[in-house]
């Protein structure tokens, strides 16, 4: 090890996380990993030239190589597994796609063709984004129209290259306008999937095509490079370390609970319920979450069999994820996996849903789960207050709601009496 201001510094980074950890904060962690990565993270971004070594870079090289191949294998052995009893290995996905996808954005970004790399980046996002479009929706007239989007958005790629500086600003200000219309900075929220599949990429193709505005004959400076990259990489590691203290400062990280496996075969009663698979226990043995073998009451309602449900350490209901579509109340519910968590009151009324189908709820249209509609026009679940009053819904028609006009994707917000409180204004 090279006893130098990085070496140093790293160190005390370290010691940092050590005293965190030692009072308890999981944001220890973040400082270990941090001190672990300093060195090779200002060598790659250009932030500390004169204590790059050339052997060690190829060391490092090497290493990052195999520790990578190691990474995702692991991943994809552990995705396997958690196939095999029966538990949801969405997460694992995410980490194989971003590795994948890391992995082949920065060997474009290393080749220095920086105005290919920028629209490849943005055909693939419009590529992907399609592809979930299409499985969510599927030939449906919102599938469609989605699918039409993402095409088009696949499309500019081929006008990225063609006038990169524009595309530079464009990608920029629809970035920063996600950022403010979906308020992404606010990190308690569960924003890190629109930051890493959204804004970085957009951001990314953004920094590529302004360092491909020049000449293919024009080599591109490389304090420019290191400046773009080396601000582009350090705002990326501010926006996730702050994201990772937010996750861990919730309620939700610091209640561990223990996976107790089972085949998906297996039957067992659990707190009065028939369930089978894996399960979920809090730490004091209490019941936190597990699959319903036969359609059971929970909370009062009857759910089916494959109803994955979700309690409160006390015992009470949470919320439950429905195996398929299941009507409630009269209302016609989503379900489908890990999709849509349906959460009830302790009566077995609905509480929070998200409907299948279009459908007029104590006179007002609200509209069901649209993909394309929620991402880009904010959520369309349907809340109800205790009473069963409609506390808030999305519209799926233009409507007169007492007596303001109000349009088709507008978000309402009822008082406990019925009285609405919050709706855009008259247009």
């Amino acid at each position: 090890m090279k006893r130098d201001a990085i070496f140093f510094t790293a160190t005390a980074i370290a010691a940092a996380g050590l005293v965190l950890t030692a009072l308890g904060s999981e944001a220890g962690l973040i400082l270990f990993v941090l001190a672990y990565l300093l060195r090779p993270a200002l060598r790659e971004f250009g932030w500390a030239p004169r204590f790059a070594d050339e052997r060690e870079a190829m060391i490092h090289s090497r290493s990052g190589d195999i520790a990578f191949i190691v990474t995702i294998l692991a991943a994809a052995g552990f995705t396997l597994w958690r196939i095999a009893l029966d538990q949801p290995p969405e997460e694992l996905y995410e980490l194989i796609a971003i590795g994948l996808a890391a992995r082949a954005v920065t060997g474009l970004v290393l080749a220095e063709d920086y105005r290919k790399a920028g629209a490849l980046i943005i055909g693939a996002v419009g590529f992907f984004l399609g592809m979930f479009i299409l499985l969510d929706a599927g030939f449906s007239a919102p599938g469609i129209v989605g699918i039409g989007l993402a095409a088009l958005i696949a499309g500019g790629a081929l006008l990225a290259r063609r006038f990169p500086l524009a595309a530079a600003i464009v990608l920029s200000a629809l970035a920063a306008l996600m950022i403010a219309a979906f308020d992404l900075y606010r990190f308690e929220h569960n924003t890190a999937p629109l930051w890493l599949f959204v804004v970085t990429p957009l951001l990314l193709a953004a920094a590529c095509l302004f360092l491909g505005r020049g000449n293919d004959d024009t080599p591109v400076p490389a304090r420019l490079r290191s400046i773009v990259f080396g601000a582009l990489g350090g705002a990326a590691a501010v926006v996730f370390a702050l994201l990772l203290l937010a996750g861990s400062r919730s309620e939700r990280v610091r209640e561990y609970a223990q996976v107790r496996h089972g085949n998906a075969g297996d039957q067992r009663v659990l707190q009065g319920l028939v369930c089978t698979g894996s399960f979920e226990t809090w730490p004091d043995g209490s019941l936190k979450s597990a699959t319903l073998a036969i359609a059971d009451t929970v909370s009062g309602r009857v759910l089916p069999a494959g109803s994955k449900v979700h309690f409160y350490r006390d015992g009470s209901f949470h919320f439950c994820f429905l195996p398929g579509e299941v009507e409630i109340d009269g209302h016609l519910c989503r379900g489908g996996g890990h999709d849509f968590m349906t959460h009830l009151y302790p009566d077995g009324s609905p509480k929070i849903i998200w409907l299948a189908r279009d459908e007029i709820i104590q006179g007002l249209p609200c509209a069901r789960f649209e993909w394309f509609g929620d991402v880009f026009g904010g959520a369309s679940d349907v809340v109800f207050y205790p009473n069963g009053t409609l506390k808030h819904a999305k519209l799926s028609r233009d409507a007169t709601v007492q007596g303001l006009e109000l349009r088709k994707g507008d978000h309402v917000l009822f008082d406990r009496n019925g009285k609405l409180v919050s709706a855009p204004q008259s247009r």
